[in-house]
C-alpha cells in the first residue's frame, strides 16, 4: 500500500518555514548553512592558515571571522571546495604547495598539492583545488592549512565554498 502526503510547505512548531514544494515539484529550503569566502592575503607559512579578506555569502554564520574557520552550527553533512591560487614572487627556485582541511585540528585527508617549478617573475600561476564531503558535529570545525609551502608564494584567485548538505 502506497501513500501520498500533500503539502505545500513544511513548518516547525512555531511556523518558521522550514522547506516549501511549488506546483512543479521544486523543493526550496529558506534556510541553508553555507559561505564563500574569497582572496587570502599575503604569504602564508607551512602549517599555517590564511587570512581570508572577502566575505561574499555568510548564511547562519557557518563561517567564524574571528577564528578564520567554519564552525558547524548544526550537525551534518557539509560540502567544502577550497582552490588556492598562487603566483611567483619572482625568483628561479621550485614552488611546491600543498593544503589540507582540518577537522577539530587534525588533518582531514590527504591534501591537495601542486607545484610552480621555474619561476621567473611573478605572472607565474597555479591553482590547487581541494574538495571533501566532511560529517560535523554541532560546533566541530574545519580549517585550511598549508601542510607545505617551498619558498615565498603569494595568493590571487582563490575561494572557498562550503555547504550543509543535509
Amino acid at each position: 500500500m502506497s501513500s501520498v502526503i500533500k503539502v505545500d510547505a513544511i513548518q516547525n512548531q512555531s511556523g518558521t518555514n522550514a522547506m516549501t514544494i511549488d506546483s512543479s515539484g521544486i523543493v526550496t529550503q529558506p534556510v541553508i548553512p553555507c559561505f564563500h569566502l574569497t582572496a587570502p592575503s599575503g604569504t602564508i607559512a607551512t602549517n599555517n592558515k590564511p587570512t581570508w579578506g572577502t566575505i561574499t555569502l555568510n548564511e547562519q554564520n557557518l563561517w567564524s571571522t574571528s577564528n578564520q574557520r567554519l564552525e558547524a552550527p548544526v550537525a551534518g553533512l557539509y560540502h567544502l571546495t577550497c582552490s588556492m591560487g598562487i603566483y611567483a614572487s619572482g625568483n628561479t627556485s621550485a614552488r611546491d604547495v600543498q593544503h589540507a582541511f582540518y577537522k577539530n585540528g587534525s588533518v582531514y585527508g590527504a591534501g591537495i598539492s601542486n607545484q610552480l617549478a621555474n619561476v621567473i617573475n611573478g605572472n607565474d600561476h597555479t591553482t590547487a583545488t581541494n574538495v571533501a564531503i566532511i560529517r560535523l558535529a554541532q560546533n566541530d570545525y574545519v580549517e585550511v592549512k598549508h601542510n607545505y609551502v617551498d619558498g615565498s608564494v603569494l595568493y590571487g584567485g582563490s575561494n572557498w565554498v562550503a555547504y550543509l548538505i543535509g
